[in-house]
């Protein structure tokens, strides 16, 4: 039915009319804004002013308030198959003012509302009743934020685009915390249920830049990539039950470098030769104190000699 709005708009640009028999009756009820139940047909005579009802094929209602054809007001989503709001966008003159999420249980969880000169701030709420995060961004850069716990007292703040954000759930469960410089996130640690890390992450210009781990809860290292701008580039190690079973170098997203497999026991099984993302030089297996090589040439199998004699040429 979203597609049948889109219609409609563009019917009225073109100053056409809508024949009664193309609207499905069943699913669009149209409102005055007095409260009186009215036709498709009387809708556009009486100003289109009041309520368009839509009731979507998954479930959901969606309701939404006109001022002579143009959305002012809210416009409702409901949870499927519930008479519950989701999800609410509150406009002026068809312009969009804000956004607000809501839980089943009619609480409000989040919000959004689009300031002027490109600002926004966000808005989020514990299941407590109170906000934990408010936050302001202009041209995409945090510029204000305050944070509080979850008993409503305020433990962080970001000023003139400097500080450290806290990011919450909605039972009040802190997620991340970040360093903000210059109003873009440096430093991100993601945290488990019981506050260990997840995963500690740095940026630069807002791209991952230099060595990203990942932890298993309890604390066991699961892997560390090294970044360059978003790009894999340097060692990149990978590890079970925190023992180093993997490393691979990486050279501006390929690899590039040496390969190395270990046993959990740390023992070398197999050493492979990489370049511009080929296997290039030898692959060597390890297996009860035997070697055994295999050799490549820019992904191609190859010899010894063979490898040696293109290299040199």
């Amino acid at each position: 039915m979203g597609k049948f709005f889109g219609f409609i708009a563009f019917v009225l640009m073109m100053g056409c009319t809508a024949s009664k028999d193309t609207q499905d009756q069943d699913s669009v009820q149209y409102v005055h804004k007095y409260g009186t139940h009215i036709t498709f047909d009387e809708w556009f005579e009486y100003g289109q002013s009041g309520q368009i009802i839509t009731y979507l094929d998954n479930g959901v209602q969606m309701t939404e308030a006109y001022e002579s054809g143009i959305l002012h007001g809210d416009r409702t989503f409901s949870y499927p198959n519930d008479s519950a709001a989701e999800k609410t966008e509150v406009y002026h003159k068809g312009k969009l003012q804000k956004i607000i999420y809501y839980h089943p249980s009619n609480l409000p969880v989040a919000q959004t509302e689009f300031l002027g000169r490109n600002g926004i701030r966000e808005t989020k709420w514990s299941r407590f009743g109170f906000p934990h995060v408010i936050e302001v961004y202009r041209k995409g850069r945090l510029v204000e934020g305050e944070y509080y716990c979850s008993k409503g007292n305020l433990i962080s703040q970001i000023k003139n685009q400097k500080g450290v954000r806290l990011d919450r759930d909605f039972n009040g469960t802190l997620l991340k915390k970040e360093i903000v410089e210059d109003g873009i996130v440096t430093l991100s640690i993601a945290f488990y249920e019981d506050l260990f890390p997840k995963s500690i992450t740095t940026f630069d210009k807002r791209e991952i830049h230099g060595i990203r781990k990942i932890f298993l809860l309890g604390g066991e290292p699961v892997s560390e990539e090294a970044y360059e701008y978003g790009t894999l580039h340097g060692i990149s190690l990978n590890f079970q039950d925190g023992h180093l079973i993997h490393s691979i170098s990486y050279r501006r997203g390929k690899k590039s470098g040496l390969e190395k497999l270990f046993s959990i026991d740390g023992e070398l099984i197999k050493e492979i030769s990489w370049k511009n993302g080929s296997k290039h030089g030898p692959s060597k297996s390890y297996s009860e104190g035997n070697e055994t090589v295999e050799w490549f040439f820019e992904g191609e199998p190859a010899t010894q000699i063979l490898y040696e004699q293109k290299t040199v040429s």
